[in-house]
């Protein structure tokens, strides 16, 4: 557990204990692996995970239900039920996307202070509008992205979000000149990840490289071809391929309008277990002056354009500068979970 990791769960754990958000009894579990770990809510209580409007009917979980998306559960947090349902750990990362985005997502101008915090030319954000099961879905959010028809590996998207590919949030900007962007978002709390865990070996190695090898080494590919497939086989490196791999599919099929895409890693300024360690030998002996992930990916890349990684304080800045009256309650709930406070123009 990195140090960022410790601190964040112990921030948490307070959270759990002295916020009013949470009830009497989800402070309290009473299993094992709950009274062990002070940053898991009580069984039957993983609903105040969420941030309080997104709870009860027409909340988040509706939202999953009606697109048929999981919650991320892990037995190893003791998560037990139904996965239409979140986890009870208060440091999940999904959680913490959709409580960051989908308050926002009613309102058009505050998403778009978000996507503006990352690129001023962002004019307008559609809805994304789809049909699934005889309804016609819309929202300026989608989440665990897969495709509109299909998967990255070929399956049907109605597997959303499970054995696929995933953003965990997709979300459409219409461009001045006409074009229209996809930002495939990746959030991250507390992850970070080994060095040297090849993911290339044996039969589920063979199926990585058999299946993303056509995407990555075609004549149009984004990627630079003097860094071979084998040493993105590291995560996070794999998932970021994979993400980007997902962008392009987007273009090449016109998914959604979809005319250029960037996939823009969400995680704290922090989490330097995630930032800045390199976790693919080989990408460390290439590039050997490079300090972060970030640095390394865009020497990777054709385009280093297509690739960000941005910190939730930046995009909560964006936010209060912009909407502050209208989101203070969205405001005070992050600053008392994640210590995420706006910074002043120009800090």
């Amino acid at each position: 557990m990195t140090n960022f990791e410790t601190a964040a769960k112990a921030r948490l754990a307070h959270f759990r204990q002295s916020s009013p958000t949470i009830s009497i009894e989800g402070k309290a579990p009473s299993d094992t692996k709950g009274s062990t770990y002070a940053h898991l809510l009580a069984l039957g209580h993983e609903e105040e995970n969420l941030y309080p409007p997104l709870r009860g009917p027409g909340g988040a979980v509706e939202f999953f239900r009606q697109r048929g998306i999981p919650w991320w559960k892990a037995p190893q947090t003791g998560d037990e039920g139904s996965r239409e349902f979140p986890t009870r750990n208060l440091a999940s990362s999904q959680i913490c996307c959709v409580n960051f985005l989908l308050p926002l997502a009613t309102t058009n101008e505050a998403i778009r202070s978000v996507l503006t915090a990352l690129h001023p030319d962002v004019e307008a954000v559609p809805e994304i509008t789809y049909p699934r099961n005889g309804q016609e879905l819309a929202s300026q959010v989608e989440f665990e992205w897969v495709g509109l028809r299909d998967t990255l590996e070929g399956t049907s998207a109605r597997n959303r979000g499970a054995l696929a590919t995933s953003a965990d949030a997709l979300i459409l900007a219409d461009l001045p000149a006409g074009g229209r962007r996809a930002y495939l978002l990746e959030w991250k709390y507390v992850e970070s990840y080994p060095s040297d865990q090849y993911l290339g070996d044996g039969a589920p190695g063979a199926t990585r490289i058999g299946r993303y090898s056509p995407g990555f080494s075609r004549p149009s590919a984004i990627f630079s071809q003097e860094i071979p497939l084998q040493a993105w086989l590291y995560k996070p490196f794999d998932q970021i391929l994979r993400l980007l791999l997902l962008g392009q599919k987007m273009i090449d099929e016109g998914e959604l309008g979809v005319t250029e895409f960037v996939t823009v890693v969400v995680c704290p300024e922090e989490n330097i277990g995630y930032r800045s360690r390199i976790t693919s030998p080989v990408m460390r002996s290439r590039f050997p002056t490079a300090s972060t992930l970030e640095e390394v990916v865009h020497s990777s890349l054709r385009n280093p354009g297509l690739f960000r990684i941005a910190s939730q304080e930046d995009l909560l800045s964006a936010i209060a500068q912009r909407h502050s009256s209208d989101a203070q309650d969205w405001l005070s709930y992050h600053e008392a979970r994640y210590a995420w406070v706006p910074r002043r123009p120009g800090a």
